[in-house]
């Protein structure tokens, strides 16, 4: 994660719509930016040869550039869809449409408008991507992004303001381009001074589908409140939204440029290698080897070959178009052979070139005033590090020195550099005069025919020797050589068992991160859920102590039973106060029972008793259940039963 906590989709969501037509404010935007008119305003009817028109990778046509008015300035917005570009992108930084994944990524993640980073930055971005590509690299976002930070301009003006009298209100800031910076110098900027990029500015509009998706995104449209508007039916209104900001954009600079940039425990174990071979490959490319504007190698105090520490040629990158030249390109880099001979080459022919001039040239008067004021020129040039032309040579810790050895007679060398055998091509042909030095021709002019053969010999010896010790070390070096091979051949698959391995590590990391933080979480659930049950064991104790409670209670009542005044008066002698209500109600169903019988008993008793007395009594209509009434036997009414 970047160091700053911005979220992605909240950008998103405040980006422009399809139904926003709004003038962009763009009062905070330095002068230059916002007073500058295109060069090709207006000239539809007119359009100049001069203009880059090629703004898309072949065979894609997609896009197409729309030429700005009088009232467009590269930071304002344009029609919708519309972005305004410099020419100089497409022209001379590689850029083309559609925007590549990281591309989109990185607008998005500055919240930036393509044309809000200076050409520098893009060229950056370009020659990032083609690196990643040759190098076998994920070109990741945040990989991108340890490597390069922010370095926002200061307008003209602008510094001014912090020399204001105390108590002078500050005036609004002002801002312009944004610039990316590397962490560890990589790659070569693209130019110190880019001019005359700021007024050949024109719009870039996609004008199909595939294009537009480039460009802008579907979503729902979304209100003040940040809820979807809904059409009639109850459905979400889609709409486009951009995918990244199509104009100049203030929200940027609400943030600090530390928040954009990732650390290094941020990145992948994948990301982390990747930049790990990134490095090795720029440092183990051939060191430059510095020579002046003649091609004649500039040296140090001590004798010593000036050098300086070899990028990658932005510049030089992002002028391949083809497969072709970037083939050359990176083989052109990776060899200083090929930079020496080429270098050489120019130098032969400008003195070829020099030497013409100078048999054909008449003779002057002044021509010693002349040469004089060549031998100024030159040492000012010679003097100046702007000036000096930068030699490609690899691999060599002590470059060979031209010309003399500066040996002094009768001292030994400190050093004796051989003559470029391997980088020099054809050092002898058949045409080369060899030569011997006039020191040493004095010597063997002095000497007789028996000495010169005596010294013949001894070389010739010496010479057998070499030859021997070189075959026998050269056996010993090839069994060297091929142990190195067979190294070289294992290490890309111990460096993939050890990306892997970083990769597991990693993961385990994590999980053992997840693990601690799933095993902090059910301590502290755990000491939660035993207070709870420490809190149910202590009211179950409670409860069972209140049971215990009730029920002796229970007991005691059932043994001495309660008596109340009402129950005293009708059970005196208390013989029913233990029985339990079906006991009682059990015992009056049996005295109405008895009751019953007893009034039937008495009742046939009594009738019987009347049978005796009166021997033809009339038993018609005799019912217990009738009554008398008026003289006569009759049934009550239901009613009164």
């Amino acid at each position: 994660m970047a160091e700053g906590s911005q979220s992605d989709f909240t950008f998103i969501d405040q980006q422009p719509s399809s139904s926003i037509r709004i003038r962009a404010d763009v009062s905070w935007v330095a002068d230059e930016p916002r007073e500058t008119e295109s060069v090709y305003q207006d000239c539809e009817s007119d359009i100049p040869e001069t203009m880059c028109t090629d703004i898309q990778t072949p065979p894609t046509e997609d896009f197409e550039v729309r030429i700005p008015t009088a009232r467009h300035r590269i930071c304002g917005n344009w029609a919708w869809g519309t972005i305004p570009m410099y020419e100089i992108a497409f022209k001379h930084l590689g850029i083309r449409l559609p925007f590549t994944d990281l591309e989109v990524s990185i607008f998005r993640h500055l919240r930036l408008a393509p044309s809000q980073l200076h050409p520098n930055s893009l060229a950056f971005i370009k020659a990032f991507e083609k690196t990643a590509e040759y190098l076998g690299l994920g070109p990741t976002l945040p990989l991108f992004f340890y490597h390069f930070g922010l370095q926002r301009s200061c307008p003209r003006g602008e510094q001014a303001k912090g020399k204001l009298a105390k108590g002078v209100p500050v005036p609004g800031t002002k801002h312009g381009w944004v610039s990316l910076r590397q962490r560890k110098r990589l790659f070569d900027m693209f130019d110190e001074s880019v001019r005359g990029f700021k007024s050949v500015f024109y719009g870039v509009r996609p004008i199909t589908t595939k294009g537009w998706n480039n460009f802008v995104r579907r979503g729902h449209r979304i209100d003040e409140l940040g809820q979807e508007v809904l059409d009639e039916q109850g459905l979400p209104i889609e709409e486009d939204f951009a995918r990244f900001p199509f104009y100049w954009r203030r929200d940027h600079y609400s943030m600090s440029t530390k928040e954009f940039v990732f650390t290094l425990g941020a990145l992948s174990a994948e990301e982390r290698a990747d930049y790990k071979k990134l490095l090795e490959f720029v440092e183990g490319l051939p060191p430059f080897l510095l020579s002046d504007t003649n091609g004649e190698p500039l040296l140090g105090e001590d004798g010593r070959r000036l050098t300086c520490p070899k990028v990658i040629a932005t510049k030089e990158l992002l002028a391949c178009d083809t497969s072709e030249e970037l083939t050359v390109f990176w083989s052109t880099m990776t060899s200083g052979s090929a930079a020496l001979r080429k270098a050489r080459a120019a130098k032969n022919k400008r003195e070829a070139s020099s030497a013409a001039t100078t048999s054909s040239a008449p003779q002057s008067p002044t021509a010693s005033n002349v040469d004089r004021s060549k031998r100024t020129r030159l040492e000012e040039e010679t003097s100046s590090r702007q000036d000096h032309v930068i030699v490609d040579l690899s691999g060599q810790d002590d470059p060979p020195l031209p010309g003399p050895h500066k040996l002094t007679a009768g001292v030994p060398a400190d050093d004796f550099v051989l003559p470029p055998l391997y980088a020099h091509s054809e050092l002898l042909t058949g045409a080369t005069k060899v030569k011997i030095n006039p020191a040493d021709e004095v010597i063997l002019s002095d000497m007789g025919p028996e000495v010169l053969r005596a010294e013949i010999a001894a070389q010739s010896m010496a010479l057998l020797k070499l030859i021997e010790v070189s075959t026998f070390l050269n056996g010993r070096e090839c069994k060297y050589l091929e142990e190195r091979d067979e190294a070289r051949k294992e290490l890309p698959l111990l460096q993939r068992r050890l990306a892997e391995s970083e990769a597991s590590c990693e993961a385990f990391r994590e999980e053992r991160k997840t693990l601690s933080t799933n095993l902090k979480e059910a301590e502290d659930r755990l000491k939660t859920v035993s207070e709870e049950r420490d809190s149910a064991v202590q009211k179950v104790d409670e409860q069972k102590d209140l049971i215990g409670e009730l029920e002796g209670k229970l007991e005691r009542l059932q043994v001495t039973g309660v008596v109340e005044d009402r129950e005293k008066e009708l059970d005196p002698q208390g013989e029913y106060a233990s029985s339990s209500r079906a006991d009682l109600i059990a015992k009056i169903q049996e005295l109405e029972s008895n009751m019953v019988a007893a009034a039937a008993f008495s009742f046939n008793n009594a009738v019987a008793q009347l049978r005796i007395l009166n021997p033809g009594l009339n038993e018609e209509g005799l019912d217990e259940e009738k009554e008398v009434r008026d003289g006569a036997i009759v049934t009550p009414p239901d009613d009164e039963v």
